[in-house]
């Protein structure tokens, strides 16, 4: 090989090689994850199933969105509290400069 163009045809064949493998290990990985999913449902199958009225479910949804909305405002009550203690802290420091 002259010219140097050995070192490029090897670096070509090493990355043919890693892009195969690659290939090989995504394929591998799907395979691994098909057959958990499977376990998954074969396991979520086993659960027993519970039927309750639609008035229950209801209330329960009901009740899940009354929690959601409790934690949003606990939320925003916290933020805008730490904003506002922020906002006074700068501004006790740019009146003091």
């Amino acid at each position: 090989m002259g010219l140097g163009l050995g070192h490029l045809m090897d670096l070509n064949r090493k990355l043919q090689n890693n892009k195969n493998l690659l290939s090989a290990k995504s394929a591998k990985t799907r395979l691994i994850n098909r057959a958990r999913n499977i376990n998954i449902r074969e396991k979520g199958n086993s659960k027993k199933v519970t039927n309750i009225s639609e008035k229950e479910l209801n209330q329960i949804k009901i009740n899940i969105r009354k929690n959601i909305q409790k934690e949003r405002n606990k939320e925003y009550l916290f933020t805008g509290i730490g904003i506002i203690i922020f906002i006074g802290i700068a501004l006790i420091f740019w009146l003091l400069l």
